[in-house]
């Protein structure tokens, strides 16, 4: 478990303290293929780290559309901090694209102090400006660009990703049609020497 304090502490100063309770409430979890690990409209409770793994989060559209917003390769954190730090329903589910391994802390099964709840409200403040604001603004770039530069910006982003996970997740986040990445694939063989060429 200490791959997730460590990983904390990137962000915040732990004492020793604070660090063996994190550790004692830490619990080891694999998640299956395709398991959803947070589902759209619930409460997040939980601490939940990415130890080995990838997964997805999307939100479903009021005609059963599924939307992927974002990609979590090894080491970070799966969850919602708007709904996990503010106690809102999360707007989005969180699902493993493959075998994962988790640490999770739920923090409704034991008592933690105020200095120790102060940290980790710290730590989702910087966490989310420093990884998922920038990941978004990121993210909104692409859009804006040809349907190739956003596959080409993918496949660079996730590399262990594109080979691995269905399509139909890569055209969801990219919004582009299925057939699009196909002849885009088609168009370049070689990963490796995508360029920002019309279609």
């Amino acid at each position: 478990m200490n791959q997730l304090t460590t990983f904390i502490e990137k962000y915040v100063q732990l004492s020793e303290e604070e660090r063996n309770v994190l550790s004692e409430n830490s619990k080891y979890a694999i998640l299956d293929k395709n398991e959803i690990s947070l589902l759209q409209g619930e409460k997040s409770h939980k601490l939940v780290f990415l130890y080995e793994g990838a997964v997805r989060y999307f939100y479903t559209t009021e005609d059963g559309e599924e939307i992927n917003t974002e990609f979590i390769v090894n080491q970070g954190f799966v969850i919602d901090f708007i709904s996990y730090t503010r106690k809102l329903h999360s707007q989005f589910s969180i699902q493993a694209l493959e075998k994962s391994e988790v640490i999770i802390i739920d923090f409704r099964h034991f008592k933690i102090e105020t200095a120790l709840i102060e940290k980790l409200q710290k730590l989702s403040s910087l966490y989310v400006n420093d990884v998922c604001l920038p990941s978004l603004y990121h993210y909104q770039l692409i859009l804006s660009e040809k349907p190739a530069v956003r596959y080409e910006v993918f496949a660079k982003k996730y590399p262990v990703l594109i080979q691995k996970i269905p399509q139909k997740h890569i055209a969801s986040y990219l919004r582009l049609r299925p057939e699009t990445i196909s002849r885009i694939r088609r168009r370049f063989l070689d990963l490796n020497q995508l360029t920002s060429q019309n279609l």
